[in-house]
């Protein structure tokens, strides 16, 4: 209830335009309530259209910010549950993103979530399954499971 308010007050542009911002704890803030919002499908559409996944992936590459980045992921996997989020993934270059988030000295959780997305981006059809394995993420995945991040397992 409380994601469709705030989408439907116009508040996703807003969110995600806090991604970018120099303090920390508003980055954390603004991408755990887009991984809130990302939960819901119609916000799912909302934060694609609002172009919130450039920011939630750049947010993946900065291995400083574990919390947003850890948000950012759960954003990320909630968006590639559906096609739309799937195809804008693909099309921003996140699922490079994901492949080297996994390389990245990350929670497990966030690591969970960025493998869950590219589970879920694989099972799009043959061409994100491609895409996915073109990346690097069979290699990625395995060094994640041999890992101690059991929850990402």
């Amino acid at each position: 209830k409380v994601s469709v308010a705030i989408d439907s007050a116009k508040g996703t542009p807003a969110l995600v335009s806090l991604l970018t911002k120099e303090l920390p704890a508003v980055r954390a803030n603004a991408s755990g309530a887009l991984a809130n919002m990302a939960r819901n499908n119609r916000c799912r559409l909302s934060i694609v259209s609002a172009e919130g996944l450039p920011p939630l992936l750049r947010l993946l590459e900065d291995e400083a910010d574990t919390t947003a980045s850890t948000n950012a992921a759960a954003a990320v996997l909630a968006l590639s549950t559906y096609p739309q989020g799937r195809q804008a993934i693909k099309d921003t270059g996140g699922i490079e993103v994901l492949v080297s988030f996994l390389s990245s000295p990350q929670s497990s959780e966030a690591l969970g979530s960025a493998a869950g997305a590219l589970q879920n981006l694989s099972n799009g059809g043959d061409e994100f399954r491609e895409s996915v394995l073109d990346a690097g993420a069979t290699k990625a995945l395995i060094a994640v499971m041999a890992g101690p991040h059991a929850l990402a397992q």
